[in-house]
């Protein structure tokens, strides 16, 4: 087994997962081959979030076709928020991803709101001039990232925009005091990406399905053939942001160590 030069982090990572179709992906394996420790709670199987971080360092909230605005459809959202509202007090940093974004933006007064149309593929994105000067993501190389969803948001008060996009502008944005909320998925790996494509191709997802007419066959053909050199560069956009964000947790030491992924728990 090769050895290389890695950051190892000791850190404890809580990650919420609100849907079984939005996984980890390449946060789960950059967090794994850093050697933090990662408790996966799966909110779509009403696994119960921790009262408090007690015995975490960082937490990770990511996506879902859940509307950020609807507590019907997630009774755990007030939980969540107050959570990373909590974890954020204590300088223990936060990373919503998408509907994780979402609800950032929701906990600290940002209104979500539905869009006109659904942004669904690899779009680029501008660095802000606040972003161009942020310490975790303001010197990090910004590739297309991937989109899907219906619903933005209003940018909290406090909230500092670090990249935005053309069509939908709120994308990546810096709130309270370590925590980063992003519409893009950036853990998308191939097999998500994959199979991301195929479900709106082929209406599988009821929250999306409306939008299928709205994208021509041939997009489906173009994206499906670049996928893999775009789920690449956005691969190491996301390698870049957790080692960066890590180094928030105060945890985060460099050595050489071997190259292995470790198994995520459920807590237990």
């Amino acid at each position: 087994m090769s050895l290389f030069s890695a950051a190892r982090s000791d850190a404890r990572i809580l990650v919420v997962q609100p849907s079984e179709k939005a996984p980890c992906g390449n946060i789960g394996k950059g967090l794994a081959k850093r050697n933090a420790t990662v408790t996966l709670v799966r909110a779509y199987e009403n696994e119960p979030l921790p009262e408090n971080t007690d015995v975490y360092d960082g937490l990770v909230v990511l996506g879902g076709p859940q509307h950020a605005f609807d507590d019907e459809a997630g009774p755990y959202f007030g939980q969540l928020m107050s959570l990373m509202r909590l974890f954020d007090s204590e300088d223990k940093p936060v990373a919503g991803i998408c509907l994780g974004g979402q609800l950032l933006a929701r906990a600290y007064g940002g209104l979500p709101h539905r869009l006109e149309a659904l942004e669904f593929g690899f779009v680029a994105h501008q660095l802000t001039d606040q972003g161009k000067r942020d310490p975790i993501i303001g010197e990090l190389p910004l590739p297309p990232l991937m989109e899907f969803h219906e619903d933005s948001f209003m940018l909290p008060a406090e909230a500092t925009l670090l990249v935005e996009g053309d069509w939908c502008r709120n994308q990546i944005f810096k709130v309270g005091n370590v925590s980063y909320g992003f519409q893009p998925h950036i853990e998308v790996d191939i097999e998500i990406a994959g199979l991301w494509l195929e479900a709106l191709k082929g209406g599988e997802i009821d929250n999306y399905r409306k939008y299928r007419g709205s994208f021509h066959e041939s997009f489906f053909e173009e994206l499906a053939a670049d996928l893999r050199r775009l789920v690449e560069a956005s691969g190491k956009y996301c390698e870049g942001f957790l080692e960066n964000w890590l180094t928030l947790t105060g945890k985060k030491r460099i050595f050489r160590m071997p190259n292995r992924y470790t198994e995520y728990t459920n807590g237990e």
